[in-house]
């Protein structure tokens, strides 16, 4: 049985309680509080498997339970981890989140669409403090504890989206199944009847040499196919042929006017995707930093995927992720990272200025990974951010899809209080980071005012960072308005392969005049902000009314 759509709940595992404990031995008068903490919940996981091509496991059974984790001991001993669960879906599987406000609302939060990717879909909680975390020089006994934090529970709805490099469409018995039976090694179900095809059918076409492509067949169109009803199957592929009955349009007053509905949907701008017979690889979803892998020429048109007969496992690498698509950093990426960049800020919204400092610093020290982290609460602003957190965090996911080694992270938005870069820095040595392999990225108008950063000599000792040119700004005139640092500024050409002590690298770079301050005052007067904001960022925006005149002055 063929299923491509389910909806389940998953709960991650709640943390353990701290202990109320205290020494008790012979000989060992007041011996102090010993009780440990509660160990932490376990985690539930995805995993994208090639060897899986349906939904089916999910169809019985709905709900998926990660373990407790167990309450701390005496003799501060902690208590036990709970137990992780992992689940296996179909590589192309979309996963939805079900918005607590609007039980009808899903939100994508991700989309496996490589073999093994992986994503942590709920976290566990951590674990109480036992009463031992609590003694002071005046409380030598304390009581208090801790109960464990709750793990999240989500309502989850996944979609299977079959990856292809080509997708025949096409009305009922117009043929599909007979092409791809004699084009490739597939057996689909053929006979002289409208819908004989009930479930999508995957075929390998083989050309000279070592290369190939894949073939979908999926079911005929039905009514409303040009609002996207009963094509999910072919948004990922690279080209989408149309097949015709015996080289003619298909016959019929309801053929005529499903055709009529889908060029009417097609003027408007409303249709899901063109009808008409046409090959055409999707655009990169980020124009304005030219969305090409690092080191590739950026020739026009080379933000097309590669499709036709030509295009083999080629086209499918060139292939850019769906338009929609949310990557945040808990993707597992398939590289050790050994060099990560931290771009942090508002963003406010994101635009075209942050992404070209992320990719021409990624480019100039041979970044691993970029990680765009919007931040919750702004130390240096005197109001809160026109938009959620929410928002912000989509608008820097769908910022950064496309663009290779560049991630959205959430890691700022989920703390508590304000963001400070001296935090952020932290957490990441936590991770097991070292100074020399962080690359912290701003811009020199920002950096030119280090001075006000919260503990602003540890910060510069917690990374090194990469200061890209601002219009307007000079970098070469930091050395003059920072004489303190000047010994400790390098030329991005003159990086070392390492260096014992972080430094300052001053990168120039093109970088287009726009701020966040630009793009909400032309939202306000209604002016168009194409070009200073990524495509799909722009269309976010639009979608939900964010920085409108009311919203800016409510």
């Amino acid at each position: 049985m063929f299923v491509d759509e389910v909806e389940i709940h998953v709960a991650a595992g709640h943390g353990g309680r701290g202990a109320l404990s205290f020494r008790r031995e012979k000989f060992v008068p007041r011996g102090g509080p010993d009780g440990g903490d509660g160990g932490p919940g376990g985690n539930v996981h995805l995993v994208a498997h090639a060897n899986l091509n349906t939904l089916l496991n999910f169809r019985y059974q709905k709900v998926f339970e990660a373990g407790n984790g167990a309450g701390g001991e005496g003799s501060n001993r902690t208590g036990k981890t709970g137990s992780d669960i992992t689940l296996q879906v179909p590589v192309g599987t979309q996963v939805f989140e079900r918005s607590p406000d609007d039980p009808k609302a899903y939100t994508l939060i991700a989309d496996l669409t490589e073999e093994n990717q992986h994503i942590v879909i709920a976290r566990g909680g951590l674990g109480g403090q036992g009463n031992a975390r609590y003694a002071t020089s005046t409380n030598r006994a304390p009581r208090r504890t801790q109960p464990g934090l709750p793990g999240q529970e989500k309502d989850l709805r996944l979609q299977l989206k079959l990856l292809a490099d080509v997708g025949l469409v096409g009305y009922p018995n117009a043929g599909k199944s007979t092409i791809i039976s004699r084009i490739s090694a597939a057996k689909p179900k053929i006979a002289a009847y409208p819908f004989t095809t009930l479930v999508p059918n995957l075929g390998v076409v083989g050309l000279s040499g070592d290369r190939s492509f894949v073939v979908a067949d999926v079911p005929g169109l039905i009514e409303g196919a040009h609002e996207g009803h009963g094509r999910r199957h072919h948004a990922r592929a690279g080209a989408v042929p149309r097949t015709r009955r015996d080289g003619r349009a298909p016959a019929g007053q309801a053929d005529r006017r499903g055709r009529q509905q889908d060029r009417r949907a097609r003027r408007s701008g409303t249709a899901a995707a063109p009808a008409r017979p046409f090959a055409a690889g999707r655009g990169s979803a980020l124009r304005c930093v030219g969305g090409h892998r690092r080191g590739a020429a950026a020739a026009p048109g080379s933000h097309l995927g590669k499709t036709g007969r030509g295009a083999g496992r080629q086209g499918r690498q060139a292939k850019s992720p769906e338009p929609d698509v949310l990557r945040p950093w808990y993707f597992a990426p398939r590289f050790r990272v050994t060099r990560i960049g931290i771009l942090g800020g508002t963003l406010d919204p994101v635009h075209c200025g942050h992404l070209a400092a992320a990719v021409a610093a990624r480019d100039a020290f041979q970044l691993s990974a970029v990680l765009v982290l919007p931040s919750r609460i702004p130390p240096h602003r005197a109001v809160q951010p026109h938009a959620s957190p929410f928002h912000r965090f989509a608008m820097a996911s769908l910022a950064v899809s496309g663009v290779p080694n560049l991630f959205a992270s959430d890691d700022e938005l989920r703390q508590d209080g304000p963001s400070y870069t001296a935090d952020t820095l932290g957490r990441q040595h936590a991770r097991g980071q070292t100074p020399s392999q962080i690359f912290f990225i701003t811009g020199a108008d920002a950096f030119a005012d280090i001075a006000t950063w919260k503990r602003y000599p540890e910060v510069l000792d917690l990374a090194n960072f990469v200061v890209v040119s601002r219009p307007g700004h000079r970098i070469d005139a930091l050395r003059s308005r920072l004489p303190a640092l000047a010994d400790r500024m390098r030329p991005a050409a003159d990086a070392p392969p390492a260096s014992a002590t972080p430094l300052i690298f001053l990168l120039q770079a093109p970088t287009p005049e726009v701020s966040s301050t630009i793009v909400r005052d032309r939202l306000r007067l209604g002016q168009p902000i194409t070009g200073l904001v990524p495509p799909l960022v722009e269309t976010h925006i639009l979608q939900h009314r964010l920085y409108s005149a009311d919203q800016l002055h409510g």
